[in-house]
């Protein structure tokens, strides 16, 4: 099972969204992360047949995905905004998608109820209407139905937005687990949604893909780099002028820069642990 992206590149206009992109996927959870606006969207949407390419073409085992009904009965596609009823109930909308997929009735409802079970929606939920859900379980319900039919490629985009830090953690042990045999693209501006469960990493940024790798190899760019330094409030602007500052914080006698640079920013500048969202910001700086 292959999912290969061939010189794709989209445009609106005479707007370059997508630039000229390469990719070949495999069983296992990939993490496309950008900023807003990097192109993650546009480029799911191609790859999920909603949007056609400008140039280039998607295959799924060898075949392009363009009316291929192997490639459509086995995607699911999680949009960042889903499209439900509101006056349906959990269980008759889950039960209405399981219709649209061509499940058996008595499979689909033991199916259904196993899947509210996972994404944290109860047999009491189940009952109410989506309108009357809060913004965070409308979200689990478009991951429940995303999922209710055992999709070989699953895509999705970003997931998390609306769930509480228990409720992603739940969402991102059940992923990885659905990863292990299949296909599985998370897009997100969320680091911590990625680290710790994405075999790969794409970094997408203006339409074209700037690194890809294990979240270990992406920190190797910038292994040994990263410092944090306390400076006085009144020198911030100079060091912000003069070096990659990532982060800053108040601390006891100053403000607690932590920066990116090739050479120490001062004397009393101590190296620190590189992490993902450091290499994030480096990447994106400009748009946080």
């Amino acid at each position: 099972m292959n999912l290969e992206i061939k010189n794709v590149s989209k445009s609106y206009g005479d707007k370059l969204v997508i630039d000229d992109i390469n990719l070949t996927l495999g069983p296992g959870l990939y993490g496309l992360l950008g900023a807003n606006g990097a192109g993650k969207s546009t480029l799911m949407e191609m790859i999920c047949n909603v949007s056609r390419t400008s140039k280039g073409e998607i295959t799924y085992n060898e075949k392009n995905i363009v009316n291929n009904k192997e490639f459509l009965d086995d995607l699911a596609y999680l949009p960042q905004d889903f499209s439900y009823y509101p006056e349906f109930t959990v269980i008759d909308f889950m039960l209405y998608m399981a219709t649209l997929n061509g499940m058996n009735k008595k499979i689909a409802k033991n199916k259904t109820f196993e899947v509210l079970d996972k994404v944290g929606l109860n047999r009491n939920l189940s009952k109410k209407k989506i309108k009357t859900l809060s913004g965070g379980m409308k979200q689990r319900l478009g991951i429940a139905q995303a999922i209710l039919d055992d999709p070989k490629v699953l895509i999705i985009d970003e997931p998390t937005v609306g769930l509480d830090p228990k409720e992603r953690v739940r969402f991102r042990n059940m992923i990885s687990e659905i990863a292990e045999d299949n296909i599985v693209l998370l897009s997100t501006h969320i680091v911590s949604d990625v680290e710790y469960i994405a075999d790969e990493i794409i970094i997408l940024k203006n339409g074209q893909i700037k690194n890809i790798g294990t979240a270990q190899e992406l920190l190797s760019e910038i292994e040994g780099l990263v410092w944090e330094v306390n400076v006085s409030a009144r020198d911030v602007k100079d060091y912000r002028k003069e070096y990659t500052v990532i982060n800053q914080r108040h601390d006891t006698g100053g403000v607690l820069l932590r920066i990116i640079s090739e050479t120490r920013p001062a004397g009393d500048a101590v190296r620190a642990d590189a992490t993902l969202e450091d290499l994030y910001l480096r990447y994106f700086q400009e748009e946080v």
